[in-house]
């Protein structure tokens, strides 16, 4: 999982973040702390995790507005 990422996913949503997400994980927030700091690796499962975390704002974020698709057939 790219780091940098996570920490600018974690900045954007401000204050208590990383608490929700160490709850969504079952860490402590120290943990996460020592994740962003390449301290402690991140299993599949928390990396599966982290993205339903962020899944809303990610999928806000790739929804272009105002795009004309055209329909084929």
């Amino acid at each position: 999982m790219d780091l940098a990422w996570l920490a600018q996913e974690l900045e954007k949503r401000g204050r208590g973040s990383r608490r929700d997400l160490a709850r969504v994980l079952g860490l402590a927030e120290s943990a996460i702390t020592r994740i962003l700091r390449d301290e402690r690796k991140i299993s599949s499962k928390e990396a599966d995790a982290i993205k339903s975390f962020f899944a809303p704002q990610l999928a806000e974020e790739l929804i272009t507005p105002n795009v004309d698709v055209p329909v084929l057939g």
